[in-house]
């Protein structure tokens, strides 16, 4: 009788991690449905971001590529390699509002690009906050769990303090500003690349939400990963070398959520075809302007080769050079760029902040600390 009550005891203190584990579980899924303060955050920065990009909106035509994007983009043509086929037709709809010249028109989505993508960083960095907060609570056992369970309402408001921040911090930023009251394909391009990584994080924290084994398949959120791929693909006819970039932070994001038989699976293809076929709906827009002859028709791209050749940014090749002095002076002007950025009095400050968000990652997800490393390699080496 002694050996069955100490082994019923023993499977009694077995089963209680999983017990204990349960109500967290169902907590967690219970708060993947939309946050009203999530979505409050992400509205009062685009908001916020909106009044300013159209308080400082470039009136008329501007500098650089201004000129052709406009040209183009009222007349459904076709623009420099690699002819940003999405983004001239969303510019030309753009055209078409009654308000203002063209130009103004056109700078106007800008705009309203700049605003959603930092509406949607705000989204971002909350769902890294969230799983962050969930992958901890996973760790804990006991009374642990249960007041970690309790007092998710208050981490989960803590969490958005710093998503509020960054919307801010980009709403504020010098680049983006810049670009977002001009003619630019770089603001739609920033909000493709953010709803990716969104869609990809709110797919990881459905699964980390509720799984009990990391080692199970879990396919019921797959209509994320499904929408990302779509996006990913459309997000290609836009600027396709710096989206192609995050691909490396977007696969981390799948290995660490669902493990390397993912890569062998059939989830896989799938997302695959849907973004290959996103990518050639949005590129077939080139040979159809171009058979058109419109006013700007860059390269006339009608036949197979033609488009691969504009696609491909062939005739820019000759000023591609990976030699010690151009990658030195490169690297000088990325140090001056990043000043720049930030402003001599700030830079240390932002240095000392990145450390340790990087330090509070790394202890705290894997995932997050890896994922958001990959995303600065990548921007670095653009």
């Amino acid at each position: 009788m002694a050996r069955r009550a100490s082994s019923h005891t023993q499977s009694q203190k077995e089963m209680t991690p999983r017990t204990a584990s349960k109500p967290v579980r169902e907590a967690n899924a219970r708060s993947i449905s939309w946050s009203p303060a999530e979505l409050l955050c992400a509205a009062a920065v685009f908001l916020a971001a909106l009044v300013v990009y159209i308080w400082t909106l470039a009136p008329t035509v501007t500098l650089v590529d201004s000129g052709e994007l406009i040209v183009v983009a009222q007349g459904l043509g076709v623009a420099h390699p690699p002819g940003f086929p999405l983004w001239v037709m969303l510019a030309h709809f753009a055209s078409l509002v009654p308000f203002g010249n063209v130009a103004a028109r056109i700078n106007f989505s800008s705009a309203l690009f700049a605003a959603l993508a930092c509406a949607v960083l705000t989204l971002v960095v909350a769902e890294l906050g969230i799983t962050t907060s969930y992958a901890a609570t996973a760790k804990k056992r006991g009374a642990q769990q249960r007041k970690s369970s309790g007092d998710s309402g208050i981490s989960h408001l803590l969490t958005l303090a710093p998503a509020l921040g960054a919307g801010l911090l980009m709403t504020f930023s010098r680049t983006l500003w810049s670009y977002a009251t001009i003619t630019e394909v770089y603001t739609l391009n920033t909000l493709l690349i953010l709803t990716v990584f969104f869609l990809m994080l709110r797919w990881r924290r459905c699964i980390v939400a509720e799984r009990s084994d990391t080692k199970t398949a879990i396919t019921k959120h797959d209509g994320w990963l499904y929408t990302a791929a779509a996006v990913f693909g459309l997000a290609l006819g836009d600027h396709h070398v710096t989206v192609g970039l995050t691909l490396p932070a977007v696969a981390v994001i799948v290995w660490r959520t669902q493990g390397l038989r993912f890569f062998t699976s059939r989830r896989l293809l799938y997302a695959a075809l849907i973004s290959i076929g996103a990518l050639v709906a949005v590129y077939a827009y080139l040979p159809i302007a171009a058979s058109h002859s419109p006013v700007i028709n860059w390269g006339n791209p009608r036949s197979l080769q033609e488009i691969w050749w504009h696609i491909t940014g062939r005739q820019y090749r000759v000023f591609l050079s990976f030699t010690p002095n151009v990658v030195g002076t490169q690297f000088v002007e990325f140090c001056g760029m990043a000043l720049r950025e930030f402003g001599p009095a700030w830079l240390p400050g932002a240095v000392v902040l990145a450390f340790a968000g990087f330090t509070s990652a790394y202890t705290s997800d894997r995932t997050s600390f890896w994922f958001l490393s990959i995303v600065v390699v990548s921007n670095l080496a653009y």
